[in-house]
């Protein structure tokens, strides 16, 4: 929960300093006047088929642990389901680097740290023949340590997903896959700035198991409502069931559900926006700069599965 109409102002349980309200004031109103402006009632119809999905601190580990510049804000504007709009933004650097697109209206606009200026992630080799493939800061699965063998990439590694996609459009990594899950506010605002560029991003299990580019669903739910990614629980006979994780789990289920797999009688204690079925993603590079590099990257995803399951959560 975020308050930002009466001071002291809070993003959940956490104090917002002091030294920002003024600045937050300021906006806010800037934001009021905007919505002034808007003819609510010509718009009104629009609104309703329009959802928001907002992380106002994505990389919140590598914010508690001095690596702020691989932190970003995110927002994402999903209309029936399906980004069409997104804004990344890097706060924490001395020169804020962003990113805004809207692949409908062949719009993007930002600006990218492509000189490598700013650390926004780790083991960035400029001028390599090799492509970066960018991970976590943390562990990967042994999957995604074979596909980096397989595709003989190297190991970028940059905190938040929102960093992560940026790291693509600046050219430090060509790709991001993981099987570890995340959340809808994690992915939404980046999926839409990354595709306006020319890039992709839908869940990995679709690619792993038919091939194919499949978005995750983005919608507003209800609080019991099941999350969105039921029927891929069981895709091809369960082998790519995810696990529950402390992450996914709902707050009110049993705690020795973690490490088990999801089943469609547990799929109810899933955490509505998390995403279960993994990321495959790669930036403009690779998606354009060759006829057949995303179909290389699907054909090393399924290869490297057949041998190594990804484990999803």
């Amino acid at each position: 929960v975020t308050n930002i109409l009466i001071r002291p102002y809070k993003v959940d349980a956490m104090n917002v300093p002091p030294e920002f309200f003024d600045e937050i004031d300021d906006v806010r109103k800037k934001v009021e006047v905007i919505s002034e402006q808007i003819d609510v009632e010509t718009y009104a119809e629009l609104y309703k088929t329009l959802t928001l999905f907002i992380d106002p601190i994505d990389g919140t580990k590598e914010f508690a642990s001095g690596l702020g510049e691989e932190c970003t804000i995110l927002v994402g504007v999903v209309k029936t389901g399906a980004p069409v709009g997104g804004l990344i933004y890097r706060p924490v650097p001395a020169s804020p680097s962003w990113a805004l697109g809207c692949k409908a209206e062949e719009y993007t606009a930002g600006i990218l740290d492509t000189n490598n200026s700013i650390k926004t992630a780790s083991n960035v080799v400029k001028g390599s023949v090799k492509k970066g493939f960018v991970t976590t800061n943390g562990s990967i699965s042994t999957f995604t340590d074979k596909l980096i063998e397989k595709l003989g990439m190297y190991r970028v590694c940059a905190g938040g997903v929102g960093n992560k996609v940026m790291n693509l459009l600046e050219g430090k990594g060509e790709c991001y896959i993981q099987d570890r899950g995340v959340s809808r506010w994690d992915t939404a605002g980046p999926q839409a700035v990354l595709e306006a560029y020319g890039g992709h991003l839908s869940k990995l299990v679709s690619v792993v198991a038919e091939g194919r580019l499949d978005s995750y669903m983005y919608r507003k739910v209800a609080k019991n409502e099941p999350n969105c990614d039921t029927e891929n629980v069981n895709m091809l006979d369960g082998r790519f069931a995810p696990v529950f994780t402390r992450q996914n789990l709902k707050n009110d289920a049993s705690s020795d559900l973690i490490g088990k797999v999801v089943t469609q009688d547990t799929i109810k204690f899933v955490k509505p926006y998390s995403n279960i079925c993994g990321i495959f993603a790669v930036g403009p590079e690779a998606s354009n700069s060759a006829i057949n590099s995303l179909e290389k990257y699907i054909d090393a995803v399924i290869e490297v599965a057949s041998e190594q399951l990804p484990t999803f959560s």
